[in-house]
Order: structure tokens, then sequence, then C-alpha cells
């Protein structure tokens, strides 16, 4: 089930039970959101700009701070993966 709903077996035996259910519900919230919102947009005479359904804290980002951020988030996942083996 946890599979399923998009949580890989290494992060799966990693939670406690009570985050995994957590984990489930919100991929499944997340999936049900995401159907729903296809459904309608499809339906609808008029479709919305982008920019006004993304999250507010998407705007003021540069192409530099992107990529500062994603280098630092592989560079804490390789720390992490280093700390394991």
């Amino acid at each position: 089930m946890a599979v399923s709903a998009g949580i890989s077996s290494i992060e799966f035996w990693e939670l406690t039970p009570y985050l995994k259910r957590l984990a489930i519900e919100g991929t499944h919230d997340r999936d049900v959101a995401i159907s729903w919102l296809t459904a309608s947009l499809g339906r609808a005479k008029k479709i919305p700009k982008l920019k006004t359904m993304l999250s507010k804290k998407q705007e003021g980002w540069d192409k530099k701070d992107m990529e500062a951020g994603l280098k630092n988030a592989f560079s804490t996942i390789k720390a992490i993966k280093k700390k394991r083996k």
C-alpha cells in the first residue's frame, strides 16, 4: 500500500507506524486533489493563469537561488548516504 502511494521501500522502513499512516493519507489526498483539479480544468470554459495556481513560496526565486537550493539538497543527500554506509 505504501509503495503504491509513492513511498519508497527505504523510506517506508525508516518511518514510524504513525508517520507511515500520515504519509499514505497525504499522498492519497494529493492524488485525489490532482485528479479533481485535472477533471475540473478539463471542463472549464476559461482556465486560470498558471501563476495564480502555483504556491506563493515560488515567487521571488530566480535561477541562481534555485540552483543553489538544489546543490544544497543534493549535498545533504550525499552526506546522509555516506553516514549510512
